[in-house]
């Protein structure tokens, strides 16, 4: 045969990557039709259903053909405790669980039997990023707080093997949270309070300091603005978060709110602040003025991701006030629940 006609032959078959691709597609539309018939069909809903990082015996292949199908359905097994990772392990944004778990040791005083307390609001699905999983773990009681529908699927299928802590469904508001927590039978002072609503949160905690106390605040501030600004979304019954800068309060309001109820900020980096009641500090664990918080809070921008540090934060860190209120009111244009001025900090 001559050389062209061999050529012409080879040039036919399709190369072993694509015919892989191609495999692949037609075996995942044949599973999708079968889960359609059996389970439905894929939700149209806003929760990102997350790869579970925090499980010990992860395989991709389970995931990709079992498990995230059916989660995309709303169908969502059970959690074996011992299938989750050890303490070290285990994933949240900022190492929020490991930060507190530190801090708790540095301050503890009362008996290991002592009975402890958290709330979580905003609890998500309780597992994936969960600031408290490790405190449900180590014996602690609860009540945790999610409002999205699939999330709280997920928190109550997985949270059944833990009678000591009590889930609510349930939208909370700067209107309803005092009377919410005030139903729950609480101790004097709660060990942890994990607030996490991506929006506005500050107006909600206004509303719960003057009423509880806690040990611990596990918080979320909007990390774009400097000590000189104070900005923080305003309560909008019909406001959902789009996944955006558009959330949660400036460092310098959650600091003022703070230090007005007794409590000093102890830890930062990123979007994460650590607040603790200040008759639990002692010569291990200090407070950090707003300087040093905003001189960590900077340096961990840019350290922990330089792409985000070029193309968004860079900007606001590098202006004047005038500048950043400008820029912000630029940025949030779409939005209206929203104050921004000048902190005098």
């Amino acid at each position: 045969m001559p050389l062209s006609e061999k050529q012409g032959v080879g040039s036919s078959i399709l190369p072993l990557a694509t015919m892989k691709k191609i495999i692949k597609m037609l075996i995942f539309t044949i599973l999708d039709s079968f889960y359609d018939v059996i389970f439905g069909k894929v939700r149209e809903d806003k929760h990102i259903i997350w790869r579970p990082k925090n499980y010990l015996h992860y395989s991709k292949y389970y995931w990709k053909l079992v498990q995230k199908p059916l989660e995309s359905r709303g169908i969502y097994q059970p959690l074996l405790p011992s299938n989750i990772k050890t303490l070290k392990d285990f994933w949240t944004f900022h190492d929020e669980h490991l930060v507190l778990d530190e801090f708790s040791e540095l301050i503890e005083s009362e008996s290991k039997d002592t009975e402890k307390w958290f709330i979580d609001i905003g609890a998500g699905d309780g597992v994936d990023a969960s600031n408290t999983f490790n405190l449900v773990q180590n014996k602690y009681k609860g009540h945790m707080l999610e409002v999205d529908d699939s999330k709280f699927a997920k928190l109550a299928t997985i949270y059944q093997d833990f009678p000591d802590v009590q889930l609510y469904k349930t939208k909370i508001t700067p209107n309803n949270v005092v009377d919410l927590l005030s139903s729950f039978n609480l101790p004097n002072k709660v060990d942890v309070l994990n607030l996490d609503i991506d929006s506005y949160d500050f107006e909600v905690l206004e509303k719960i300091l003057p009423k509880f106390k806690f040990k611990f605040l596990i918080l979320e501030i909007n990390p774009l603005f400097p000590k000189s600004i104070d900005f923080s979304v305003t309560y909008d019954e019909a406001f959902e978060w789009e996944s955006n800068q558009f959330q949660g309060a400036s460092l310098s309001m959650f600091y003022k709110l703070l230090k007005k109820h007794n409590y000093s900020c102890v830890h930062i980096n990123g979007a994460f602040l650590l607040a603790l009641d200040s008759d639990s500090l002692n010569s291990k664990v200090l407070e950090k003025n707003i300087s040093e918080l905003e001189e960590t809070l900077k340096s961990s921008l840019k350290n922990n991701d330089p792409k985000d540090w070029d193309n968004i934060y860079k900007l606001f860190w590098s202006s004047s006030d005038e500048e950043i209120i400008s820029h912000s009111n630029e940025l949030f244009k779409n939005y209206n629940n929203y104050i921004i001025k000048k902190s005098n900090l």
